[in-house]
């Protein structure tokens, strides 16, 4: 039933999007992995989300790991820094790429904090769990019945009519892909 799929794919967004700590977020990725387990997609069906997924995951990783924002915007703050990838010293030994750095990390350099580390996790995650949960429910559910589900809990035929538009275009790019 479509109603009883989005009435569990709503918590378990919301719970991600709330949650800020990698030992709740775990489970409930873990939770949405074993769905697709007992769903038995077949595994060329999710493949692509897969790869997509591990990509967009692993940049959002080193990307929170490297350019941890406590350490840009609060500097009074205490963070545990490992390591440095680029000083600011450094600046005057590179000739175009130091200058930009500097310009684009505010004259601080880029660092791999502690701190940075645990954001960049907790962020993987969280797209970890929105990607996969929510394309459970699409490759579970025809359109057709997502589309009158909605309609019946009273989301306005505009709304409907986006979301729908969107989920037709789905296949269409899994298709593409698959081409590709």
């Amino acid at each position: 039933n479509p109603q009883v799929k989005l009435l569990m794919l709503l918590p378990v967004l919301l719970l991600a999007i709330a949650a800020n700590g990698i030992v709740v977020l775990l489970p409930v990725l873990s939770f949405v992995l074993s769905l697709y387990l007992l769903a038995k997609i077949p595994r060329s069906r999710y493949r692509a989300i897969l790869i997509i997924s591990l990509f967009s995951s692993l940049s959002f990783f080193f990307f929170g790991m490297f350019f941890y924002f406590g350490f840009y915007q609060h500097p009074e703050g205490t963070i545990t820094i490992w390591t440095w990838i680029f000083r600011p010293e450094q600046a005057e030994t590179i000739p175009i790429l130091g200058p930009i750095i500097l310009w684009l990390t505010g004259g601080k350099g880029i660092v791999v904090a502690q701190e940075g580390l645990v954001w960049g996790t907790v962020t993987t995650l969280k797209f970890s769990i929105a990607v996969f949960s929510s394309n459970l429910m699409i490759m579970t559910t025809k359109p057709k019945e997502i589309l009158l589900s909605l309609s019946k809990i009273g989301i306005p035929v505009k709304i409907t009519f986006v979301a729908m538009t969107a989920l037709r275009f789905v296949p269409v790019v899994m298709e593409e892909y698959y081409t590709i």
